[in-house]
């Protein structure tokens, strides 16, 4: 983990929130805010594949708000927990749908 150009380390209870830039062995990788070795705060996620979450993430996974986009086109806004879409959010499609 190295550290970005973002704001200087704030404290979070006795952790630190700091700013940085992961890539992951499976080729993903993570820039933004992380607590204790885990993403939290705001950030982006990108997949392999060039899919992107943007948005809220806590204790390690997607959760609050954030949109994703896939390769297709496709694009989901709204409301996140645990990584999956929950609650109140919009999919878009491609073709406008």
């Amino acid at each position: 983990l190295s550290k970005g150009s973002g704001p200087s380390p704030s404290r979070y209870g006795s952790a630190k929130l700091v700013q940085g830039h992961k890539v992951l062995a499976n080729g993903n990788s993570y820039r933004g805010t992380w607590l204790d070795g885990r993403m939290h705060g705001m950030g982006l996620y990108t997949w392999s594949d060039g899919a992107e979450y943007h948005g809220e993430f806590r204790e390690g996974a997607a959760w609050g708000q954030g949109e994703k986009r896939w390769p297709s086109g496709r694009k989901y806004r709204g409301e996140w927990m645990r990584d999956t879409m929950w609650g109140d959010g919009e999919m878009v499609w491609p073709s406008g749908e």
